[in-house]
This record gives C-alpha cells, structure tokens and sequence, in this order.
C-alpha cells in the first residue's frame, strides 16, 4: 500500500480516538498524565536535538568549502553557484529545525524539512549535466518545480543503475508518494492537522501535549534530511574533483550507516510502486 493511500485510515483512527474518549478518560483519572507525557517527549526531543547540534557543528565547514569552487557568486550561469547557495539555504533550515525540535513545533518540522528536501533535489537537479535551460530558467527568476527534478532525477538514477548493471526502481513514483505526505502538511491538509488536535482535553493542542509527541516521531525526518545534505554534498565534490573534502564527507555518511536501506529492504519498499 502506498503511504497517500493510509491517509483514511489514519483519520478513522484519529476519530475513533475522539470518539472512544479515551484520552480523556485518562485524563479525568490522572490529570498530570498528559503533563508527564509531554515532559518525557520533551526531554527526548532535547537530547535527539543535542546531538544535532554536534552533527551541524561538523557540517558548517564542509559547507562553507562549497565557496572555493565559486569564482562569482553573483554568476547566473554556473551550475556549481545554484548548488551551494541551494545546500546552504537547506543547511541553515536544518539548524532552525533544531530550535523547533527544542520547542516542540512539529507541525512546522515537517514544512521545513520538505522544502529543504525541494532544494537538494533542485541542486542535484542542477548539478547534473544538460539542464542549462532549467538553470537559466531558475536565475531569471522562475519557479522551477520538485515534479521536474523529480522526473530528471529518476531518469540518472536508474541510467546509473543499468550501466553498473543493477535494476531499476520507480524512483519518481516513491518521491511522488512521499511529497504528497509532505504536502499535506503545506497545505493545512485534514490529515496533518490531526497534530494539532489533544486528544486528553479534545480541543485544539495549546498545551503541546501532542505536539512534542509528534515531534518525537518526526526526529526520523529530520536526521533524513542530515543525511541528504551529506549526500548532496557528496555529490558536488565528486563533480568538482575536490577529493580531500570528498573524503570527509564520506567519514560523516560512514557514520550514519545505520540510516541506509539494505537493497533487500529497498527492493521491498519499491515493491508497492510496481503495482
């Protein structure tokens, strides 16, 4: 099942927690339950935030390494100064993302993630070779879309993947499905709005009792995007032949091993967009 395709069935269950009133019942039989709850997402969310604090505190200068292969920033017809200013504008949201972590926004983590996601497809998007028109179109000020990078991008991937002799994947179709859950969230869809709804006093979340609940749940969001900006960093040393910061950013993605698929486990997830 795609993930658009659970968007009812997560509302049913919303409402049949409304219905039921069983956050409110534990309410009424312990009213500092809900206070607990969110003082333990809070102190969780604290530490997951500290340790990205450390983690950004790395990437600051391997991002500020991105200007040696800029001869002119104001230049709007290299590809390689639409990258750094398109990886920068995501790294300085990663580290606003931090501050709405510590604050228990999660709503407006989720927002922030996915445009920072829309600038690392746009600069790889940039970085790869042909799409002069696209750049020209971008500097002049024109909006060019997560759904062009998208198709581009799953064009190389899966060329890379036959010329090494792998298979294919229906890229687009996994992002598409992913961007639709993120959208939601854009455009104050029903779904995403269920965040803001405190199922202890059944009103809208003042108290962020679920808000830091979800916030908790969104952490994955947000060492994804970690993640990606080494990868799109990656990505531009190895087109610019800088070997020695190349190198260190392997050692920061050797450090997030844990964050890969397996290609078992990729295959897997890949299975419900054949269909």
């Amino acid at each position: 099942m795609k993930l658009r395709d659970g968007v009812g069935n997560r509302i049913k269950d919303k409402l049949n927690l409304l219905k039921t009133r069983k956050g409110y019942r534990m309410l009424i039989a312990d009213v500092l339950f809900p206070s607990r709850e969110r003082e333990k997402n809070r102190k969780i969310v604290g530490q997951h935030a500290d340790i990205l604090d450390r983690k950004i505190n790395g990437l600051e200068p391997l991002i500020r390494s991105l200007r040696s292969h800029i001869d002119y920033i104001g230049d709007t017809a290299d590809k390689y100064v639409a990258a750094y200013l398109l990886i920068g504008r995501a790294f300085t949201s990663i580290k606003a993302v931090v501050i709405l972590v510590r604050q228990g926004y999660s709503f407006q983590i989720v927002e922030t993630v996915r445009s920072s996601m829309e600038a690392l497809n746009l600069a790889a998007l940039f970085l790869e070779e042909g799409q002069e028109k696209l750049l020209k179109k971008w500097f002049g000020g024109e909006t060019v879309t997560d759904r062009t990078a998208r198709v581009v991008l799953d064009a190389a991937v899966n060329k890379m993947s036959r010329v090494s002799g792998g298979v294919t994947h229906p890229m687009r179709e996994a992002q598409s499905d992913i961007y639709s859950i993120y959208s939601s969230y854009t455009h104050s869809g029903y779904v995403a709005l269920f965040d803001f709804i405190d199922v202890f006093t059944e009103d809208f979340d003042f108290e962020q009792y679920t808000q830091f609940y979800y916030s908790r749940r969104n952490l994955q969001l947000i060492d994804n995007l970690y993640v990606n900006i080494l990868l799109g960093l990656k990505n531009f040393y190895i087109r610019s032949r800088d070997e020695e910061n190349l190198a260190q950013v392997e050692a920061l993605l050797k450090n997030e091993g844990e964050s890969f698929a397996s290609k078992e486990e990729i295959g897997r997830q890949m299975e419900r967009y054949n269909k």
